[in-house]
């Protein structure tokens, strides 16, 4: 967990850092789980609907113009997106 804190930039980075200050400052200890911090940065970073816009994507998904090996990749991302592969 201590190596992606260190790799967190820009709005993430001040977010994290203010997070935890506010705990220190309420006599919470500091976040220092990998699943903890995960769910934090969900409910902050992703929007609730977001499994649903995959899902939707997927469903929508056509091949068009793509070739092959793009819609494949394409299919599997979304695929992850949704939580089911």
């Amino acid at each position: 967990m201590k190596f992606v804190v260190t790799r967190l930039k820009g709005h993430a980075a001040i977010w994290w850092h203010e997070l935890q200050t506010s705990r220190t400052r309420k006599g919470r200890s500091n976040i220092k789980k990998w699943n903890k911090m995960a769910c934090k940065m969900k409910s902050k970073f992703i929007p609730k609907d977001y499994q649903l816009n995959i899902f939707k994507q997927l469903q929508n998904l056509r091949q068009k113009r793509m070739f092959d090996k793009e819609y494949i990749e394409e299919f599997y991302r979304l695929s992850i997106g949704t939580g089911h592969v």
